[in-house]
């Protein structure tokens, strides 16, 4: 996938796991706005991304995750997540997708794309938007703990609750499960009202069943 453009408007982008690079791919104003990567086997967990120019003189790195290795049923939920984020600020009030459309220019402006490349169509530009005000943040907070609690490193087990019941809340039982065994093994309780949840009942398929037997 390397095309190897060395034009000085090119711009490198890099994908990074642990600090590890993965691969790189270039960018050019002819592509577009769109890069292509063919990846090896990954370990699940955050994907960041660095984009440099040619000759390495403009680096900009995004420190926490914006994307996810994961298994195929976790990544399928958190696709639908995305979409969803998208349906509901394009159908929702113009105030609100005004907020938004704000909110991602004023965070992009320290990482803004380079000017020679081409700008963003109405629906990719919302896409935009929603990926990185809301979605990529929701990202980088779920890998990041995951990761944190892999490692033995501390969690605030408030923050904890709050993205376990994020994900139960969007009906992502796969994530969620995987997220509060991860949370057992670290120490931090899982409960479900005042009754503690071991770990057989933590199966994406008994809790998607608790939910809606409370639900009801």
């Amino acid at each position: 996938m390397d095309r190897g453009v060395t034009e000085p408007e090119a711009f490198e982008m890099a994908l990074a796991q642990n600090d590890e690079k993965l691969v790189t791919n270039f960018l050019t104003p002819e592509m577009g706005r769109v890069v292509r990567f063919l990846l090896p086997a990954l370990e699940e967990g955050g994907i960041s991304v660095s984009i440099a120019s040619s000759d390495r003189h403009d680096v900009r790195a995004m420190g926490e995750p914006c994307m996810m290795a994961l298994a195929r049923e976790q990544s399928e939920e958190f696709c639908r997540l995305f979409a969803s984020m998208v349906d509901d600020m394009r159908n929702g009030e113009e105030d609100r997708r005004h907020v938004l459309l704000q909110s991602y220019k004023n965070q992009m402006l320290p990482e803004a794309p380079p000017a020679t490349l081409p700008p963003p169509g109405r629906d990719q530009l919302l896409n935009e938007a929603v990926w990185t005000v809301m979605f990529r943040p929701v990202c980088a907070d779920f890998s990041t703990m995951l990761q944190g609690m892999a490692r033995g490193e501390s969690v605030e087990v408030e923050q904890a609750r709050r993205m376990g019941e994020y994900l139960v809340g969007n009906h992502m039982w796969h994530c969620a499960s995987a997220f509060l065994r991860a949370c057992l093994r670290a120490g931090i309780p899982v409960t479900w009202g005042p009754a503690a949840i071991p770990d057989e009942d933590l199966d994406a398929e008994r809790l998607e069943s608790a939910f809606w037997s409370m639900s009801s």
